[in-house]
This record gives structure tokens, sequence and C-alpha cells, in this order.
């Protein structure tokens, strides 16, 4: 009697709805659940700091973007002066065109118009005036060379500077101008790697013009050496009774 009413409990839990509708927690899942949670909440604070980044960014861009008054800032430089000198015999001309045009044929030719060549003839026969004679016209020939070579630089920074005033002229107009297809990032950067480049050649030209320089000095140090040397040649000569 026991037993039957026993069996007949148990299949009237099995079969009541109420019953079957009972869930069971697992605590593994509801863990994993709750991992998942945070993770998306970091995410989502993730997401809120990249989001104040960007507008950050956009500001900082749109008042960078904002085209300031360069005006104030123009300043007025002098215009570069090309040589220019008076021919009263009609042999100046020459040499000052070569000076500001860097031709190489006039600057020798009307270099030779003010400063005579001296006939290459056979040296003295003292050996001693000899030696002086090849000396000193060898230094000649030298001081020639660099003098033209030094006037060829000179003629090509005046040619360099004369072909690029109005290329500067534009740079500048375009650097004060607010028109947007020429104030945007891409023409303000494009317009400063032009300058530096401008900077650059004439830095190179600079440089230029102060080998130019260095070679005319020592070619005077080198007239004045011989000068010196020479008359304390002759000293030791009057000294020694050698003459």
């Amino acid at each position: 009697m026991k037993k039957a009413v026993l069996l007949l409990a148990v299949i009237t839990v099995l079969t009541l709805p109420s019953f079957a509708q009972i869930e069971v927690t697992d605590p593994a899942s509801y863990a994993q659940l709750v991992k998942e949670v945070e993770s998306l909440q970091q995410q989502l604070q993730q997401l809120q700091q990249s989001y104040k980044l960007a507008v950050t960014n956009y500001n900082l861009a749109v008042s960078q973007a904002k085209n300031l008054n360069m005006s104030n800032y123009k300043y007025t430089f002098n215009s570069w002066q090309n040589l220019s000198s008076s021919s009263t015999y009609g042999n100046t001309g020459t040499f000052v065109s070569g000076l500001n045009s860097g031709s190489a044929t006039q600057i020798q030719s009307g270099y030779r118009q003010l400063v005579p060549t001296v006939t290459a003839s056979a040296p003295p026969k003292n050996p001693e005036k000899a030696a002086q004679w090849k000396q000193q016209y060898g230094l000649l020939e030298t001081q020639d060379a660099t003098t033209l070579a030094s006037s060829k630089t000179v003629g090509d920074v005046n040619t360099n500077v004369s072909n690029n005033a109005s290329a500067l002229l534009k740079l500048e107009s375009d650097s004060f101008s607010t028109a947007a297809d020429i104030s945007g990032a891409v023409a303000v950067l494009q317009k400063i790697n032009i300058a530096l480049l401008m900077q650059l050649r004439q830095t190179q030209d600079t440089n230029r013009l102060l080998v130019a320089l260095t070679q005319l000095q020592l070619q005077d140090a080198m007239q004045k050496r011989y000068e010196l040397g020479a008359e304390m040649q002759t000293s030791a000569n009057v000294r020694t009774g050698t003459n």
C-alpha cells in the first residue's frame, strides 16, 4: 500500500505543469554572463573616450583651419639691384653685363678690355730672373682664372635672384591670400616646401660666393707673399754679396 502511494505522488509531481516550468540556475553560466557584461562596459567606456578625443581633434582642426590675418606681418624688402657703371671710353659695358647675366663670354671679353694680357715671351737668361719671371707669370694666370671664375659666380647669383624674384612675389601673395584653394592644409604645406627649397638654393648661392671670395683672398695673399719674398731675397743677396 505504501509503495502505491509513493508511486502516485511521483507521477503527480512529474505531470504538474507548474513544476515542469521551474528553471535550474547554472553557476558557471552566470559567471560567464557577468564577464561578458563587464567586457561590454569596458568597450563602451573606450568608445566614449575615443568619441571625446575625436571631438577634441575636430575642434582643433576647425580652429587651425581658420585663416589668420597675415597682412599684419607683411614686410617690404628692398628689390635686388644689378650692377651698373658708366662707360666713358666704351670698355666697361661688356664686363658689367657679364657680371649681371653670368655670361662667361661677356665676362672674359669684358675682363680683357680692362685688364691687359702679358705676352709670354722668353724668360730672362739670368736663372734667378727667369725663375722670378715664371713665378710672377704663373701668379698672373692664376689670378686671372680666379677672377674670371668668381665673376661667373657673381653673374650666376645675379641671374638667379632676378629669375626668382617673380616666384618670391607670387609665393608672398599666396601666403597672404585667404582663397580656399590656396589656403588649405595641403596648399600650406606645399608653400612651406617651396619656401624651404628657395632657402636651400639661396644658401647654395651664398656658399658659392664665399668660395669665390676665399679664392680671391688666397690669390691676394699669394701675390703679397711673392712680393715680400722677393724683397727679402734681394736684401739677403745684398748682405751676402751674391749680387
